[in-house]
């Protein structure tokens, strides 16, 4: 005999979900980044399936974010760590030359290319961005006025009147 339950079947075919994708899926956005079609392909379902666990399952829609802040948090500071620092890369040139015989008789058509290295400078503004970001305390280009110039004495007033100031007491109000 089967038991019943309270709860009502919901239509169509049973889920595909585990709760271990929810790990799985955290490890393959931290990873690579991948997008949720992307993560669809690799678990095997459909797009419109990934959006549903999201829905269904918080537990596995927070892996999902989690994931992907730290794939792109970390390859964000790679990129502006590169920058600041300056890099090689490979760049490839092309050129399209005809050769003809001394007769005219035949022409060849001939594609020439090179591979050359070319050098990207240390970038300044990135290395001050990552320097203001990793430590404020040396690099922030913040400056702290304080109202009254370097007389400390009158900074009780000036704050309560700033605070009567922010309260309206100073403002006309309409009626």
């Amino acid at each position: 005999m089967t038991e019943k339950t309270d709860e009502p079947k919901k239509a169509g075919q049973p889920t595909k979900y585990k709760e271990e994708y929810n790990d799985l899926a955290y490890k393959i956005c931290k990873e690579t980044g991948a997008t949720d079609k992307q993560l669809a392909e690799i678990l095997s379902v459909t797009e419109t399936t990934i959006n549903n666990w999201k829905n269904d399952h918080p537990k596995f829609f927070e892996s999902l974010i989690r994931g992907k802040d730290i794939f792109t948090v970390s390859s964000c500071e790679n990129n502006i760590i590169k920058r600041g620092n300056g890099y090689e890369y490979q760049e490839k040139e092309f050129k399209r030359t005809k050769i003809t015989a001394e007769d005219g008789s035949i022409t060849y058509e001939m594609v020439l290319f090179r591979v050359f290295s070319r050098h990207m400078p240390a970038d300044v503004r990135a290395n001050q961005y990552l320097m203001q970001n990793r430590n404020p305390n040396r690099w922030k280009n913040t400056k702290f006025i304080v109202p009254g110039g370097g007389d400390n004495e009158k900074w009780p007033e000036i704050m309560k009147s700033f605070g009567e100031a922010i309260q309206g007491k100073f403002v006309d109000k309409p009626e």
